[in-house]
């Protein structure tokens, strides 16, 4: 079972105790957040590498050439650090989360000069089959997938380009952000969603994120350690492959960490 956590070294570095505490199988960090003192923590503590790569502002449009540079850059600065697996965050067009109200809703890229009248569903899918064959053959690959369901939200697919059912079978992983709070769905909806993606008979394997606070950041935190559980269990429930924390700075900033490792550790 992999069980991954997420680092964005929001307040500080990570103790080592900090890591091993939950006994993970992997970590997942921002290109942008990495060096080589963190690359060596993570291989001292024989903790796989997953290094995350995304577009540099959300308001960039993926057709964009200087866009496209700045990813196959990112691309390459990566394999330098050989990781275990690279993930891809923004494999679509991108956007924010605002709120609305009570409401928290994501607000997809605009149709720019760069992107005009293209179908974004085919470009993305062609973009990801171009960055597929750009990684070695030892080095796994995933994706961070909004989760939307096509029967119910088949608008999102349009606006956002991502087609679960040709990227799931392109990425050897696919990380649906099932962050349910913020998605305002019951904690059910975890394992839901990823029964969904799994109907889609994709090859990826599913291994869903969850959050351990509210988000976004401006938002009370209320999430209580029950709730935090039964995600956790939803989110492992077959045919998912695992679980990913988002992110682990939440736990150190909300004192989590012992709590939610005293259930990850358990997990096999």
């Amino acid at each position: 079972m992999h069980k991954l956590l997420f680092l964005e070294y929001k307040f500080r570095e990570f103790r080592d105790e900090e890591l091993l505490a939950s006994k993970p199988t992997g970590i997942i960090v921002a290109l942008e957040d990495l060096n080589q003192s963190r690359v060596e923590q993570i291989d001292r503590l024989n903790i796989d590498l997953g290094i995350s790569i995304s577009l540099i502002n959300r308001n960039d449009c993926p057709v964009d050439s200087k866009v496209q540079n700045i990813i196959k850059q990112g691309l390459s600065h990566s394999l330098k650090y050989n990781p275990d697996i690279v993930w891809f965050d923004q494999i679509r067009f991108p956007g924010k989360w605002e709120i609305n109200g009570e409401k928290v809703v994501y607000k997809p890229h605009k149709e720019c000069r760069h992107g005009k009248g293209i179908n974004r569903k085919v470009y993305i899918t062609e973009w990801a089959q171009k960055l597929e064959v750009l990684i070695p053959s030892n080095i796994k690959t995933g994706y961070f997938a909004v989760p939307y369901q096509i029967q119910s939200e088949k608008g999102w697919i349009d606006e956002i380009g991502q087609d679960h059912q040709k990227l799931g079978n392109i990425f050897n992983y696919v990380l649906p952000m099932l962050y349910h709070r913020m998605l305002d769905k019951p904690v059910e909806y975890i394992h839901q969603y990823v029964n969904y993606l799994y109907g889609l008979h994709i090859s990826a394997e599913i291994i869903p994120a969850i959050q351990i606070k509210d988000m976004p950041d401006d938002v009370p935190d209320k999430l209580s350690f029950d709730e935090i559980q039964e995600s956790i269990e939803q989110a492992i429930k077959p045919p998912s492959k695992g679980v990913v924390i988002f992110s682990w700075d939440q736990a150190v900033e909300k004192n989590k960490v012992e709590p939610v490792s005293r259930i990850l550790k358990n997990l096999y």
